[in-house]
């Protein structure tokens, strides 16, 4: 049993010194592989040290980092770019996808309409996500089942939401002043179709919701009455203006012609007076009589013309604009004695400058000059030309000439958005062009970051 035993153990320490043996040699093994791996990439390194010094590596390690940190830096306003447009989305795609969609407003709609109609919709679609627009009123199963029957109402809910909107459209598209009466009768009826349709499976359109499109319906059914309301008050005006004009044979861009023609010869005067050098004094003070006399009269042809265009005094106070041929920001204020006035705005877009005017406002006024005179004024410090008075263009907003008008109780209805419609086509036409020619045209976003 010991020489067993004896024998065991033998063979035992026999193994573990094979196995020891064995664990030195892969451990040498991977030792030497590992020196041969690190001679390699030593010598690479030295390699590239000497083709690429240090100090170039880290040069380059800094302008990589430079450049990426200008596309973060990029990305991040672009990122600012869509998180701006998705604001200023969001509340439309909400709409169309409630059954709501937005409203579209023509040019003349005023300020004042854009902002009720837009307010209404608003409390619309509160009302939608509430899902208080269309209501059920009882239980409706489908074969003997719940969960169907509340699927198909649910679907039904939305085709009928829908159905009014549209409706409601169509009702206001053809909206006039010869059928206000009848077209608020027609939504009614709507509701009541709807509601007969609705019966099977208990569901209308909410009291609250007809309210609000009742509500809107008469918003723009108001917006129609002041349009006739400033129909009628212009005809009343030209009849005023009418009645100057019999009395006074000049209108004042006739006026405005004379006074800066006179002007005009006025100063070039002045200046031949500055400049007599070279002759005899004898020559000096018949050259200085005639002069004398001859700015006497422009003066007194100025005078002429200023007090005639004082004494008509009813007229309208414009303020105008022209993107495309001044820039953002600069506002012409004048003003006008035409019958029609939009007649000296379409003047002042003529072959002088390359755009037509967008109109801010167009105000009658009893005392034109004087609301005129005060305005530029006012605004003198931001005249555009502050050698020439003539010029009537400032560098100011719309709002500020606004509150300086309404400050005199000048009430008239004013427009922000601005069509710009031949600088816009222009700039289009331009684009196209230059898609055809296969040049790059700039877009808001690149294409890639």
């Amino acid at each position: 049993m010991s020489e067993l035993t004896q024998l065991s153990n033998n063979d035992l320490i026999a193994v573990a010194v094979g196995l020891a043996s064995l664990l030195v040699f892969i451990y040498a093994w991977v030792k030497r592989g590992e020196i041969a791996t690190w001679e390699k990439k030593t010598q690479r390194l030295e390699a590239r040290l000497k083709t690429s010094p240090p100090e170039q590596e880290i040069e380059k390690n800094e302008q990589q980092i430079a450049e990426k940190e200008d596309k973060i830096a990029a990305g991040k306003e672009v990122l600012k770019l869509l998180e701006q447009d998705v604001q200023a989305l969001t509340p439309s795609v909400e709409m169309s996808k409630s059954g709501l969609y937005p409203p579209t407003f023509g040019y003349l709609d005023t300020q004042s309409l854009r902002e009720s109609v837009r307010d209404n919709r608003a409390e619309q679609l509160a009302l939608i996500k509430k899902d208080a627009a269309v209501t059920k009123y009882g239980t409706f199963t489908l074969f003997g089942s719940k969960k169907d029957g509340e699927a198909l109402v649910a679907d039904y809910k939305k085709v009928f939401l829908r159905t009014f909107n549209a409706e409601f459209e169509d009702i206001r598209k053809k909206l006039r002043n010869s059928n206000t009466a009848s077209s608020e009768e027609k939504l009614w009826r709507v509701s009541e179709q709807l509601e007969n349709l609705g019966e099977v499976l208990a569901v209308e359109v909410s009291q609250e919701y007809q309210r609000l499109k009742a509500q809107e319906l008469d918003i723009w059914v108001t917006e129609l009455e002041d349009r006739q309301y400033e129909k009628e008050q212009r005809r009343e005006q030209q009849k005023l203006l009418r009645e100057q004009k019999k009395e006074f044979k000049k209108d004042d861009e006739e006026l405005e012609a004379e006074i800066e023609v006179s002007t005009a010869m006025l100063n070039k005067a002045k200046k031949r007076a500055l400049e007599l050098v070279g002759m005899t004094a004898e020559d000096v003070a018949d050259e200085l009589s005639s002069l004398e006399k001859e700015i006497a009269e422009h003066e007194t042809r100025i005078e002429e013309s200023m007090s005639e265009a004082q004494k008509t005094k009813a007229g309208y106070i414009y303020v105008i604009s022209n993107v495309g041929s001044f820039g953002e920001g600069v506002l012409k204020i004048g003003m006008t004695r035409r019958l029609e006035p939009m007649d000296r705005v379409v003047e002042l877009g003529d072959a002088s400058v390359p755009y037509r005017f967008d109109v801010h406002t167009i105000a009658f006024v009893e005392n034109a000059p004087e609301l005129e005179r005060t305005l530029h004024q006012k605004f003198a410090e931001h005249r555009v030309n502050k050698e020439n008075e003539r010029k009537e263009f400032f560098r100011v907003s719309v709002d500020a000439v606004r509150d300086a008008m309404e400050s005199f109780d000048v009430d008239s209805e004013w427009y922000y958005d601005i069509e710009a419609q031949e600088y816009n086509e222009s700039k289009l036409m331009r684009s196209a062009r230059l898609a055809a020619k296969e040049q790059p045209v700039e877009n808001t976003y690149p294409e890639a970051i």
